[in-house]
């Protein structure tokens, strides 16, 4: 997707660059909406990673919804198991670092 800012005056004579680049653009008007729009969008992974509870849920309904359409996603599952060595013993709320943590503990364990 392509967040494009810009004078609507210049979209036909750059859509083109656009459609070969992104499959969906998205004009934001007006003139600071971008800007708005990028600070929500980066603060979205600081979100993801100050706890582990609320990033766990998301991947395990991608996971059920991949799974409905007869898809992996081995780069979501394999975190999400981390996530749960953590999050089981109750450090759901803690940031990522306890899910490093967790798993050192669990593999040291006899």
């Amino acid at each position: 997707m392509i967040l494009a800012p810009g004078a609507p005056a210049l979209r036909d004579r750059v859509q083109p660059v656009f459609d070969a680049i992104g499959h969906r653009t998205v004009w934001l008007d007006p003139a600071g909406d971008g800007s708005r729009l990028k600070v929500v969008l980066n603060n979205s992974p600081a979100l993801l990673v100050e706890g582990m509870a609320p990033r766990a849920k998301d991947a395990a309904l991608d996971l059920d919804a991949a799974g409905d359409h007869a898809t992996s996603l081995p780069l979501t599952e394999a975190p999400l198991r981390r996530w749960s060595t953590a999050i089981e013993p109750g450090h759901g709320g803690d940031d990522v670092a306890a899910a490093v943590s967790a798993v050192r503990r669990a593999a040291s364990a006899p």
